[in-house]
């Protein structure tokens, strides 16, 4: 099965997946997280996520358009084709600071 979805340029999709993120994070054996009735788009992308299939989520963070992909841990992101080496550099370190906080990684 594949799922596509889209939105006009200015419209974010409509999606809840950050709150089901958050919601699987915090379960426990206790009180595992059961979200209920999904949206097929949520629903296909937390299951790649978990290994049935593969997924990718494409859209934009700020200016940044980004692919997050299922099946990998690496971050993608656009650039010009011959950038400056210190434009380039700025631009990477942002994106994993922003990872790190996102993560909640304590190392540097």
């Amino acid at each position: 099965m594949k799922v596509e979805e889209d939105s006009s340029q200015r419209e974010p999709l409509d999606t809840d997946l950050p709150e089901h993120v958050q919601g699987i994070v915090q379960q426990s054996a206790d009180k595992p997280y059961a979200p209920g009735s999904l949206p097929i788009g949520d629903a296909a992308i937390l299951m790649a996520a978990d290994g049935y299939g593969k997924g990718y989520v494409r859209g934009k963070q700020g200016d940044d358009v980004v692919i997050i992909r299922t099946s990998e841990t690496v971050r993608n992101f656009s650039f010009a084709r011959d950038p400056e080496p210190e434009e380039l550099y700025r631009k990477t370190a942002a994106i994993l600071e922003r990872i790190k906080e996102e993560r909640h990684m304590e190392h540097d």
